[in-house]
Parts: structure tokens; sequence; C-alpha cells
């Protein structure tokens, strides 16, 4: 390179690079600002009656929500965003009601030859409307691949595994209303490529939606939202290697506005047990391990909760000595055929509380053996044992 060339090169790469969409990556109390490995794209991820929960709200199970004025040791209250302009009039608590999560044709022998997330089946518009999507982006957010699932906690805040956190020079997008594999939302004005991708975006959309009128419909009155990331909080005990307390926070740039298929999930008690319960996995991931096939809609999942003590006797059948941790819990069949997949990681394992009937988050899709093997479970975080970390470091970023 030629002196000259060198001069007029260097301020560019620097501008270049100061200008890439940084954001903070937390462990624990200490934040900076890291270069971190990537990963590989990864593992994965009903709400019945959903409670309409006011800006800055967090709901747990064990109480309904409070007021946003109202600050709970069990609960944290973010700053409430904005809220649109509406005539002004008392606000009254609603109760809407979204469609009921069926769950997999019966017979099991036949719902183990579909090969759905794996084993699952298609979402209906606005099913799951908790579910988030992670994409990561490079070079001013030209290039970017679809990373890992997530869940929405309240207007400013979700949660997702801690391996799906971004790699260096890299942003996060956070997809909210999604319910197509290849429908996204248009990157932000200004950046380089935006008319290509959008053009690129609305030709998959279109492609995968050729038959589903009802979609296109649906899709023009309820558009994919887009959301940069602001800070992404990593457990400070994850573990890289063992995928231990594999579980982070995002806090969004901006709060985003509930609507029917744009809703948070509740967050569990404290150590509460969901074993023996019939959990749902979510998400966009492999349908086919081995074919490496993916689905083109949002894919769900019915998989039993099992104690740890007959997971780890699983694995150990199996010839592997996986350990499973408290921080874990498992979901899945013996004779496999259902399970979440590479792709799904990052999204939610939910229950509904037999005593309340709520939907509820148990469960952040972590890790696996492939997909859908015999005596292979899938692990999964257990977010009962980090709610009072995810609580007070809402407080602590808010």
């Amino acid at each position: 390179m030629t002196p000259a060339l060198g001069r007029l090169l260097g301020p560019i790469l620097l501008a270049a690079a100061l200008s890439l969409s940084w954001f903070n990556v937390v462990s624990g109390q200490q934040q900076q600002q890291v270069g971190l490995q990537q990963v590989p794209q990864p593992l994965s991820a009903m709400i019945p009656q959903a409670q309409m929960l006011a800006p800055g709200q967090v709901a747990l199970i064990n109480g309904p929500p409070l007021p946003p004025q109202i600050v709970d040791p069990n609960q944290i209250v973010q700053n409430r965003p904005q809220q649109p302009k509406q005539p002004q009039q008392p606000q009254q608590p609603q109760q809407p009601v979204f469609p009921l999560l069926q769950p997999p044709p019966p017979g099991s022998d036949d719902e183990l030859r579909h090969e759905r997330i794996v084993g699952g089946r298609d979402t209906s518009y606005a099913e799951v409307p908790f579910i988030i999507h992670l994409r990561e982006s490079q070079l001013f957010r030209v290039l970017g691949y679809n990373k890992c699932g997530g869940v929405l906690i309240n207007h400013r805040w979700a949660l997702t595994a801690a391996h799906c956190k971004p790699a260096f020079f890299s942003s996060l997008e956070v997809i909210l209303g999604k319910h197509k594999t290849f429908e996204d939302a248009a990157p932000p004005e200004g950046s380089a490529m935006a008319a290509i991708v959008k053009v690129s975006s609305l030709a998959k959309s279109q492609a995968s939606n050729e038959i589903d009128t009802g979609g296109q419909d649906w899709r023009r009155h309820h558009p994919v939202v887009q959301v940069l990331a602001d800070t992404v909080i990593v457990h400070p005990n994850y573990e890289s290697k063992t995928l231990e307390n594999d579980l982070a926070l995002i806090k969004l740039k901006k709060s985003v506005a509930y609507r029917e298929d744009i809703q948070p999930i509740c967050l569990p008690g404290v150590n509460e047990d969901f074993t023996g319960l019939d959990g749902y996995a979510v998400g966009w991931g492999l349908t086919d391990f081995d074919k490496r096939q993916l689905p083109d809609t949002l894919q769900i999942v019915k998989l039993p909760i099992m104690s740890n003590r007959k997971c780890q006797s699983m694995y150990k059948k199996s010839g592997h000595d996986k350990l499973i941790t408290e921080m874990d819990m498992c979901a899945g069949y013996a004779k496999g055929g259902m399970d979440a997949c590479e792709g799904d990681s990052g999204g939610p394992l939910i229950v509904r509380r037999p005593n309340d009937h709520r939907w509820t988050l148990a469960g952040i899709v972590s890790n696996g053996v492939k997909c859908g093997e015999p005596l292979l479970p899938g692990v999964y975080t257990r977010v009962s044992r980090f709610v009072p970390w995810i609580l007070e470091q809402m407080r602590l970023h808010s």
C-alpha cells in the first residue's frame, strides 16, 4: 500500500469502525464494551389469555401486575415510556383474548412422524405474541443472519440465551410480531442497503404467503416491528463451554407498543417447579437436523417437563456424560421425535399453570445433542432460579 493510499484509507476505516452500531454487553453489575466470540447459529423455543400490562410493568405469576408507580421487591417497574396519544379517559384493565394454542393432533405415533420444530406444528398469526426473533448484523447492518429466538417480558426488556450474545463489531436487532420465517422488518432508514434488503424481504414474504391471502391481509395491518438492542446483560456465571447459566437480558433501545401479536409473557415465581407439566417450545429453528431444513412458519411443540434426575439418567443411558445442574431443566420424550432444534436457542419453553391457568415462562432453550434423538431430551435454562437476578438487573439498568 502506498503512503498516499494509506493516508486516504486510514480516516475512512476509522470512521467506519466508529459508526458501527455498538451496544453494551454487560456481565453482572460491571458494564463494559467488549468484543465477544461469535457462536455458530445454535438451539430452541400460547397464550390463550394474556393480561394487558401498563407500560413498564413486568408480570409475575405469584400475583396480579402492580400499578406502574408501585415498586415491589418481587417485581421491578421500569420508567414508563410516553403513552401514545389517546382520548382522555380513565384506563381500564383489558383482557385481550388470544387464540388458544391447540395441542398437536391426537395420537403420539402420528405426532412423531411430523418433522416440525422437530415434531411440532405451524402456529397461526398472533398465537404466540411474546416470541421475538434476534438477528445479528454487521457492516452498517448490511450483512446479517437470523441468530436466535427470545421472549418479551415487558415494553423494554426481553430474555434470550447467553450464547446468543452478539459478536464483536455486531449489532443485535430484535424483531417482534414476526410469523413467517423469511419476513423481517426493513432495515433502519439510511442504512446502506435498505432499498435492496426491503425488496428482497418483500419477495421472500410474498413467496411464503403466495397461497395465504389471509396472511397477507394480516401483515398489511400488523407490520413486523424491528428495534435495535441497546444493552445485552449476560449472566456473570455463564460458562460458554458447558452452557451453564445460559441466560441474558436484552434492553431495547426504545419501548414497544403492545398489540394483538406483541405481548409479554409472565415470569415464574422464584424457584417455582414445573416438573410433570407439559411445556411448549416455540421457534423458527431447524425441523430436520440432518437435512438442515427450516420451516416456513413459526413452529410450536409440546414437551413434557421431567425431573433433573430422570434427565440425567437418560443422558447416562445414551452414553453421554453431560451434567444437568439445578439451574437447568429438561423437556422431551424418551423415544425422541419431538424437540427444539438448532436456531431455536434463546426462545421460550412455556407452561400453563394448573392453579390459575396463566401462561408463564418456564425455560429458555439452551442446548442438547442433535434434535429429537431417543434418550436425549432438550436442556433449558430454568428461569425460576434466575428471577431475582433478572429483576435486579432491570432495576440497575433502568
